[in-house]
């Protein structure tokens, strides 16, 4: 497999996991922020299991991953141009919504290169 996907993948988690912990805090006990854990599990999950060698089991946690946090991002994303459109305003300002759509963006980059790599590795 590509390592190239697992690099990528690594960097988004060094940002992102921090990030999400520190704007959740304190609680982590939060629906919203165990939904990102999960998805933060099956990336770190993937980037190992691509770095101990083999195509499919590293690329199927990471596909999740990147799907489910995709998935997640757009949800949050969507939620906040809604309550921004009732004249709302966010905790954290455009820092919150730069963050939210920056992260939507680079799931969706993920994901799509998961796909790509997942259909090359078919037709192998």
């Amino acid at each position: 497999m590509d390592r190239s996907l697992a690099t990528y993948t690594s960097w988004i988690l060094v940002f992102y996991a921090p990030i999400e912990t520190w704007a959740s805090w304190p609680e982590l006990y939060s629906p919203y922020y165990l939904v990102d854990v999960i998805a933060m599990v099956l990336l770190t999950v993937g980037v190992v299991r691509s770095r101990q060698g083999g195509q499919l089991p590293g690329l199927g946690f990471l596909t999740g991953g990147w799907g489910w946090l995709g998935a997640n991002g757009w949800r949050a994303t969507a939620d906040r141009f809604e309550l921004l459109a009732e004249g709302g305003s966010l905790e954290l300002g455009a820092a919150e919504m730069c963050f939210v759509v920056c992260g939507t963006i680079a799931a969706i980059v993920g994901l799509v290169w998961s796909l790509r790599v997942i259909a090359a590795v078919a037709r192998e």
